[in-house]
């Protein structure tokens, strides 16, 4: 039987290459920013701002292994938020150009107080080989278990945050209540700060205030009164050749213009993202009489909340859906004035055509309508309660029932195809005008009295 060889097992050892090269990043300095921000402008706050940046500036140079990148610093503007902080956006930007390999702050609450934003641009800057040392938290965001303890901070950062931003609305809401009125002097046309502090009226500016009033109330449309004021070459606030249309429509809704205010038109739903929405019940809102001199007198100011509210209650043109329909402006007096006793309907302008002339009926009418007769010979009687009679004599159709053009005047009995169809459905409606007697007469009437 043959006999078979198992060769022994061995291990031998390959000895690593010997490095030939120098490794330049072991012996090259690290370039390392720092950041400060303070939130106010307050002495206090710029004290610390000043000293932090004497700090960090010190710090780096004494160390061998770094070399300054730069001093980052926000003055004056809150953490909550990154797109209001050029220099902190600056340092960013400098991270992802390659320029910064390390950065160092005072605290997480100086970096950002919005828990979201700080994981994001600690994460960024983590996966380029970027890291952050918090001081005052000994927080280094290169070590793997940094992540942990950064969120756990960052929520306090910004817990604190909202804390104080309830103190703020609490302190705002007790002047509210005690009726002090905070005014916006560079976007309040008419007034500014007087030496007590108070507003004061500016003549010429409030001379436009009352034009724009007056202009309204006369039947001006917003378009018509911004063709006036660049006609008379007024500027707006902010110095601008061109008024907009909410800019009129603002000053015509605000109250500071006849000597009153409504404090808290909006509320703050999120201290985080700073998002600003209208009062609509989210929270109590003061109204306060006779706080400052007024431009308008109340009664004015009135009448034109009343206008305001009338003009967009009318339909557009573009929304007609019948014939009683009117547009939302007209140059009439008396358009959208009269209406029908009986239905409600508005009386509206018609034309009637003969031998390609219009014609109008001036019979000047004044009083209301009594009652309306439609006979089967086609007449139609209106008597009005000053006793006047409006007699007119319509045309039939014999196939349709359609009334035709005035013309010569044919009763039913001059029609023999018609006579045995004249039926009610085939006489005519009461519609908003009866014959020639239109809107027109009631406007003639209505100018010989005034």
């Amino acid at each position: 039987m043959e006999v078979k060889i198992i060769p022994k097992k061995t291990v031998t050892l390959i000895p690593p290459k010997t490095k030939f090269y120098v490794d330049k990043d072991k012996y090259q300095q690290k370039r390392v920013a720092a950041y400060c921000r303070v939130s106010t402008g307050s002495e206090e706050q710029m004290t610390s701002y000043i000293t932090q940046k004497k700090v960090y500036t010190e710090m780096i140079a004494a160390n061998k292994e770094w070399t300054l990148a730069g001093i980052y610093a926000d003055e004056g503007i809150s953490g909550t938020q990154t797109k209001n902080r050029a220099e902190f956006n600056r340092m960013i930007k400098d991270c992802m150009d390659g320029k910064i390999d390390y950065i160092i702050t005072k605290s997480v609450s100086r970096f950002a107080r919005n828990t979201v934003e700080c994981l994001d641009y600690v994460r960024s800057l983590k996966s380029r080989g970027i890291g952050i040392l918090f001081e005052e938290q000994n927080i280094d965001t290169l070590k793997t278990d940094s992540e942990l303890y950064l969120v756990i901070y960052a929520g306090f950062a910004q817990s604190e945050s909202e804390s104080m931003s309830k103190n703020v609305t609490w302190a705002f809401r007790k002047n509210f209540e005690e009726g002090k009125v905070q005014y916006n002097y560079s976007k309040l046309v008419g007034y500014r700060k007087g030496p007590d502090g108070k507003p004061e009226i500016i003549p010429e500016e409030a001379e436009i205030i009352r034009t724009i009033f007056t202009m309204y109330l006369a039947g001006s449309t917003t378009r018509e009164i911004i063709d006036q004021l660049y006609a008379m070459d007024v500027p707006t606030k902010c110095g601008k050749q061109k008024w907009g249309v909410s800019t009129i429509l603002r000053i015509l809704r605000n109250e500071k213009y006849c000597g009153d205010a409504i404090l808290q038109k909006t509320v703050t739903v999120d201290c985080i993202t700073k998002t600003v929405k209208k009062n609509t019940g989210e929270a109590p809102m003061y109204y306060v009489h006779n706080c400052h001199e007024p431009i308008v007198s109340r009664e004015m100011f009135n009448r034109v909340q009343e206008e305001l509210i009338r003009r967009k209650s009318i339909p557009a043109a573009a929304q007609k859906t019948a014939i009683t329909v009117q547009s939302r402006y007209s140059k009439y007096a008396l358009s959208e004035i009269v209406h029908c006793a009986e239905c409600g309907s508005r009386f509206r302008r018609i034309t009637w055509r003969k031998d390609g002339i219009d014609e109008y009926d001036d019979t000047v009418v004044r009083q209301t309508v009594e009652c309306v007769k439609i006979h089967n010979d086609g007449k139609i009687e209106v008597i009005f309660g000053g006793g006047i009679v409006i007699e007119e004599k319509v045309e039939f159709n014999n196939k349709r029932g359609r009334k035709k053009r005035p013309g010569k005047p044919v009763s039913i009995e001059e029609d023999p195809d018609n006579k045995d169809n004249a039926e009610e459905s085939d006489l005519p409606t009461v519609g908003t005008s009866f014959g020639r007697f239109t809107l027109d007469a009631f406007e003639k009437s209505w100018q010989a009295v005034l």
